[in-house]
């Protein structure tokens, strides 16, 4: 079963015009935490901002997706997801973003739950979470996201980006599944630990499950290959794969 199909021209064409972009910060103080407790390793940024406090918006689910899989192989029934996310913001950087996955069946009763936590979500742009899971029944999912914190962005900095090229699926004829491609920088520093999200589509566009990986770095302006392979039994309808690509902290978006 496939998620909204509504939103996924929004998440294509910000991934295609944009990919991945993050935001360098710098200040003095801290930024507004709405209640929370930074810890002392946080990054402290600017709380001044182009736009006022009032004014600023919602992180949006922009498109999710899951597809139950039967039990196959001596492995129980699996749910297998997929979840975009996006800032609105133009002046402010989301880090992190706590999101709630909740799973029913057919009646509306919840046979699930999941939780991610996204790193950094950049103003203007997306960031996706994904996972499979052991679980029956699933019919349907919703999401609910929070920011735990937001951090003001400078305008002054150069935007540095993380973009996924030469992605190539190998289909599960082809045992593993697995994706394939590099990573390209803009940013003038080495970028460390980075997040890997592959989001599966059918050929609707719709989203049919998804995977999450990580990459040790990407050398300052440069370029590095990137492996994802699926260990879950793929749904029968994948036809594309995209991939994001993101910090993993904060902190490691500072000095760009």
């Amino acid at each position: 079963m496939a998620g909204d199909r509504r939103r996924f021209v929004l998440f294509g064409a910000v991934l295609a015009a944009a990919a991945l972009t993050v935001v360098a910060c710098s200040g003095e103080e801290a930024a507004d935490t709405s209640g929370t407790t930074v810890p002392a390793t946080q990054p402290t940024l600017p709380t001044t901002s182009t736009a006022p406090i009032e004014d600023r918006l919602d992180i949006e689910v922009v498109q999710t997706g899951v597809t139950q899989m039967p039990a196959t192989g001596g492995l129980p029934d699996t749910a297998t997801y997929a979840v975009v996310i996006r800032n609105p913001n133009e002046a402010w950087t989301a880090a992190p973003v706590l999101l709630s996955v909740e799973f029913y069946n057919a009646d509306g009763a919840v046979v699930g739950t999941d939780n991610q936590r996204v790193p950094v979500v950049l103003p203007g742009f997306p960031a996706a979470a994904a996972n499979t899971m052991a679980m029956a029944g699933v019919e349907r999912m919703e999401v609910k996201a929070l920011v735990d914190t937001w951090w003001p962005a400078n305008p002054d900095k150069v935007w540095g980006t993380l973009a996924a090229t030469d992605v190539v699926f190998s289909p599960p004829e082809q045992s593993p599944a697995r994706v394939t491609g590099q990573i390209t920088s803009t940013w003038s520093q080495n970028m460390k630990n980075l997040r890997l999200v592959s989001v599966q589509f059918d050929e609707g566009g719709a989203i049919v499950g998804g995977d999450t990986s990580s990459m040790a770095f990407v050398e300052k302006e440069g370029t590095g290959a990137f492996s994802i392979v699926k260990p879950h039994p793929l749904p029968p309808s994948v036809t594309r794969v995209e991939v994001v690509a993101s910090p993993s902290s904060l902190q490691s978006t500072l000095g760009g």
